[in-house]
């Protein structure tokens, strides 16, 4: 959250909208029943309206408290991720299809670790040893799946370092040398990401993710044990219990008081206590329809991107008051790195609007000099299941982290073809899809200004034919 927010828009406009939805109502004069249907149409309609711009603003927090839970007891999580409150959990080996993270966009650049934190009883410390040059990066998440900062290869270096971990009332001076990480909220998740740049790096890449290591501060007593959560509570009048919960106990934001309003007049808001045993029927059916009409504009809101692709996105893992894009984000990737960081942008449909589809062959032609200080990569994905693509020849992205993995032409450039066949041209890169529906990610980690210029354009997919010739599609 950024502390410049002024007056929300988001009220206004929900004004409009009820406005619209009783008309006459102030001066509506009849029979009983008629008045009852009336109060009971304005109850259910307040909750469906307002509820469902308070789900979408609550997902990530519901969402992460469920994940906190399942991710800190044993056996609960059907991924297998387990570490208790403030100790890190490494995944141990490349991303495939099917791993911990099937679903959310999982690249296959880096080794994955998490720690869920929770600073309210006093101050983490986290141990990171020095990688040798090898990129890494911590991003330090809030409750609301927003990024209060980064540290590693690009803001605080490779050499062996310190965080003092932090939350938003904590008081008091960072041991000396640590890295001070204040975090707007007292519980969020802390994930990390160091560079592999192969299949014979799992074990060493594996060591160094180990090393790195989490605990409370000295003195500091052992964090609450997460409160257990409905497995459906997404989908659950309950998701708005917890809502009311996390809001009630959260410390304000500048600027969100309007639309926190807005969340008591239908009893959710921080100044309420919500309990579903005492509301309305007419209010039950709002929520519930808010619920449905909410979750799936959440999970649909990242299936169609715009013809080509999607532009880099500047305001990703800091939102502002774009909660719609948080709530889609985390719903699609758990998360996101500060631009700064990394940027995704996304290609779902050929300019001519076609979406892609294995049953056809495409080509990308990527120039030698990609606007990064890191590297770069090109990872495809099931169009239904938003995981890496299962394949024999175990490729699911191409890039230029190990640049003895990625061949070029004469001028530097690197083609890259993407169909389901292997290629015959073995001048090529090849990123395997199945006959079906997919989409691509581009990966630039440490994304130079100019891929953030005004007018930068990523480089056009090509449809190639059976003969191999290959052109952009026309709309």
């Amino acid at each position: 959250m950024t502390a410049s927010r002024h007056r929300l828009p988001t009220t206004a406009l929900l004004a409009m909208t009820l406005m619209a939805a009783f008309p006459g109502t102030a001066q509506a004069q009849g029979t009983r029943e008629e008045i009852v249907a009336a109060t009971e149409y304005r109850q259910e309609t307040l909750a469906r309206t307002i509820g469902s711009l308070a789900y979408i603003y609550a997902y990530p927090m519901v969402d992460y408290e469920r994940l906190m839970y399942l991710q800190t007891n044993p056996g609960l999580d059907p991924t297998g991720a387990y570490a208790p409150v403030n100790r890190f959990y490494s995944v141990g080996k490349l991303t495939l299809p099917g791993g911990p993270f099937a679903g959310r966009s999982p690249n296959s650049d880096t080794l994955y670790f998490q720690a869920w934190y929770d600073v309210s009883q006093g101050p983490a410390i986290i141990d990171a040893p020095d990688t040798g040059g090898r990129y890494y990066n911590l991003d330090f998440v809030n409750f609301f799946s927003e990024t209060d900062a980064h540290t590693g290869s690009r803001t605080t270096g490779d050499k062996a370092q310190q965080v003092y971990l932090v939350g938003p009332t904590w008081k008091g001076t960072a041991p000396a040398g640590m890295n001070l990480v204040r975090m707007k909220t007292d519980r969020g998740i802390v994930f990390g990401r160091v560079l592999i740049k192969g299949a014979h790096e799992v074990k060493a890449v594996s060591a160094l993710v180990n090393a790195f290591k989490m605990v409370e501060a000295p003195g500091t007593p052992a964090p609450p044990k997460p409160q257990p959560v409905k497995a459906d509570i997404l989908g659950n009048i309950d998701f708005f219990v917890l809502a009311n919960r996390y809001l009630k106990a959260a410390a304000p934001i500048e600027g969100e008081q309007a639309l926190l309003d807005q969340f008591d007049l239908i009893g959710i808001g921080p100044k309420s206590t919500f309990d579903p045993a005492k509301i309305t029927p007419a209010t039950r059916r709002g929520l519930e329809a808010a619920i449905a009409d909410a979750r799936k504009a959440v999970e649909q809101a990242r299936m169609w991107d715009l013809r080509g692709w999607a532009p880099v996105k500047t305001k990703i893992g800091v939102y502002g008051t774009d909660y719609f894009q948080r709530a889609a984000i985390e719903y699609s990737g758990l998360l996101a790195n500060a631009p700064e960081e990394a940027v995704y942008p996304r290609y779902r449909s050929d300019l001519a609007g076609n979406p892609l589809n294995g049953t056809k062959r495409y080509r990308i032609v990527v120039p030698k000099d990609m606007p990064v200080d890191a590297f770069w990569s090109l990872t495809s994905y099931g169009g239904a299941t938003r995981d890496l693509i299962p394949n024999d020849a175990g490729i699911y992205s191409v890039g230029d982290r190990d640049p003895k993995l990625i061949k070029r032409q004469k001028d530097g450039s690197a083609v890259i073809l993407i169909q389901a066949d292997k290629p015959k041209d073995k001048s090529a890169n090849w990123l395997p899809v199945k006959r079906e529906s997919f989409y691509l990610l581009m990966r630039l980690y440490r994304p130079r200004p100019e891929a953030f210029a005004p007018g930068y354009k990523l480089p056009e997919i090509e449809v190639c034919d059976e003969s191999g010739a290959c052109a952009v599609p026309q709309g």
